[in-house]
C-alpha cells in the first residue's frame, strides 16, 4: 500500500514537470511574474508532492537507521547472554564434577554477564558456598527477595550459619523463613534438626508433628526420636516406658527403641512383654544388641526352654544369619556343644561363608568345649585377621560410632546413626532425607 502511493506520487511529480514543461514551450521568458495564476498553482502542488516523497523517504531512512542500531544492541545483549549462559552451564558441569574452585570462576563471570538472571546468581552462590570462601550477601539478599529464589537463598544462608555453627543466628533464620514457607520440608528438617542440637524437645516435637500433617516420610520416625530423648530425661520407670512405647507405636522398626524398652520391661520384671517387643523389631532390624537383649530374657529357663526360645527368633528372621548367630550362643550357653557346631554349619551356609562374627563363635565354642579347647589358638587368630568395623554409622558424613546417639558426634546431624554390621548394611531408621 505504502509503495503504492509513493509511485504514485514520483508519477504526479514527474507528469507535472512534464506538463510544465510543455506550456513552456515556446516561451523565451518565463520568469516567475510571467507565469499564469495555473502554472503557480500547479508548480506548487508539484513541490509539495515531490517534498512530502522526499521528507517519506528520509524518514523511512532515518527509521531503518534506528531499527539497525536496536538490532545492534540486542545482538551484542544477546551474544553476552549466550557467553553468561554458556558459563552457567559450565559452573553447574564444574560443581557436579567436584571441582569448586573451576565452578566458582565460571559462576562468577557468569553472574557478571547475567546480572538480572537470578538462576545465575543462585549457582554462583552454591559455588562459593561449595569453596567455603563466604557468602557474597548482596547475592544471597538479592535471592531472598525474589519470588522464585527465596527459598534457595535463605537455604543457603542457613547452612553457612550451621557451618559457622552460629547457632543462634541460624535459628533466627529459619524461623524467619518458616513464616514465608511454613510448608517447606527443607526449613522444617533444619529446623527440627536445631532444636534437637539444642535439647528442646517440645519444639522438636511439634515440628515433627507438623512435617507428620504434610505426610513426610520420616516424621514418625522424627517423633519417635523426640520420645526417646524424653525418655532419657525422664526420671521414673514408668514415665521412661511410656515415652518409649509412644515411641515403638511410632516406629516399629526401631532397635534403639526396642533396645531400651525391652531393657525397662526386664528391670520391671515383664519378661513377656520384652520378649514381644524384641520379635516385633527383629521383623525388621537383626541388630545384634536386640538379640542379645532376647538371651538375657531366656537366663533362668532351662537349656531346653532357652533353646527353644531362641529358635523361634531364627524363625521370625527367615533362617538369617543373625538369627543363627542367637541360636548358635544360646546353645554354647546351653552346653549344647554339638548342636552348636550344626547351626554354625546353617549359618556359613546362610552367609555365603565365615565372617567375622562367625569366626568369632566358632573361637567360642572351641574354648567352652573340652573336646576342641586344642583348636582355640587357631580360631582366635581368624577372628584377629578377619577383624572388622560394626557398629553405628552416619549416613551424611560416613563416620563411625561404637555407640548410638541422636546426633552425629562428627557432622552434627540429627537421628543419622544406622546399624552397619557384617550382615546388615542398610537400616536407616532416623535418616534425615533431602537434606
Amino acid at each position: 500500500m505504502i509503495k503504492s502511493i509513493l509511485k504514485l506520487l514520483l508519477f504526479l511529480c514527474i507528469g507535472g514537470v512534464v506538463v510544465f514543461a510543455y506550456q513552456a514551450k515556446g516561451h523565451v521568458d518565463i520568469r516567475w511574474e510571467n507565469v499564469s495564476v495555473s502554472m503557480k498553482i500547479g508548480t506548487f502542488v508539484l513541490l509539495i508532492l515531490l517534498g512530502t516523497w522526499i521528507l517519506f523517504y528520509v524518514f523511512l531512512f532515518v527509521n531503518y537507521l534506528g531499527q539497525l542500531a536496536k538490532n545492534l544492541r540486542q545482538y551484542w545483549r544477546n551474544r553476552h547472554e549466550l557467553e553468561g549462559h554458556r558459563y552457567t552451564e559450565e559452573a553447574i558441569s564444574a560443581l557436579a564434577g567436584g571441582l569448586s574452585e573451576v565452578a566458582l570462576k565460571k559462576a562468577r563471570k557468569g553472574s557478571e554477564l547475567l546480572k538480572e538472571s537470578l538462576f545465575a546468581q543462585w549457582v554462583y552462590a552454591v559455588a562459593m558456598n561449595e569453596v567455603g570462601s563466604g557468602l557474597d550477601e548482596s547475592v544471597i539478599a538479592g535471592l531472598v527477595k525474589s519470588k522464585s529464589f527465596g527459598l534457595a537463598g535463605y537455604r543457603l544462608r542457613i547452612e553457612q550459619l550451621l557451618k559457622q555453627r552460629d547457632q543462634a543466628t541460624a535459628v533466627n533464620e529459619v524461623e524467619a523463613a518458616v513464616e514465608r514457607y511454613p510448608n517447606a520440608i527443607w526449613l522444617l528438617q533444619t529446623l527440627f534438626k536445631v532444636y534437637v542440637h539444642q535439647g528442646d524437645v517440645q519444639k522438636a516435637m511439634e515440628i515433627a508433628k507438623k512435617l507428620r500433617q504434610l505426610n513426610h516420610s520420616d516424621a514418625d520416625a522424627k517423633m519417635a526420636l523426640c520420645y526417646v530423648l524424653q525418655s532419657r530425661m525422664e526420671t521414673k520407670l514408668e514415665q521412661k516406658l511410656k515415652c518409649l512405647q509412644l515411641a515403638h507405636e511410632l516406629d516399629k522398626t526401631n532397635p534403639i527403641v526396642g533396645i531400651e524398652i525391652s531393657r525397662l520391661h526386664i528391670e520391671a520384671g515383664r519378661i513377656k512383654k520384652a520378649q514381644q517387643v524384641i520379635e516385633t523389631v527383629w521383623k525388621y532390624s537383626r541388630q545384634p544388641e536386640l538379640g542379645h537383649v532376647y538371651l538375657e530374657t531366656l537366663t533362668g529357663l532351662n537349656s531346653e526352654e532357652m533353646l527353644a526360645g531362641a529358635l523361634k527368633l531364627l524363625e521370625i528372621s527367615s533362617a538369617s544369619t543373625e538369627g543363627y548367630v542367637v541360636v548358635i550362643k544360646a546353645c554354647i550357653q546351653s552346653e549344647f556343644y554339638q548342636k552348636a557346631r550344626y547351626y554354625l554349619e546353617k549359618a556359613i551356609q546362610a552367609n555365603g561363608g565365615m565372617s567375622y562374627g562367625l569366626f568369632e563363635l566358632r573361637a567360642d565354642l572351641s574354648k567352652k568345649d573340652a573336646a576342641e579347647k586344642v583348636d582355640y589358638p587357631l580360631w582366635i587368630k581368624q577372628v584377629a585377621a578377619h577383624k572388622r568395623f560394626e557398629g553405628w554409622e552416619c549416613a551424611h558424613c560416613k563416620s563411625v560410632s561404637y555407640q548410638w546417639e541422636a546426633e552425629c558426634l562428627r557432622c552434627g546431624d540429627v537421628g543419622s546413626y544406622f546399624w552397619k554390621g557384617e550382615h546388615e548394611h542398610e537400616n536407616n531408621f532416623f535418616a534425615i532425607k533431602g537434606v
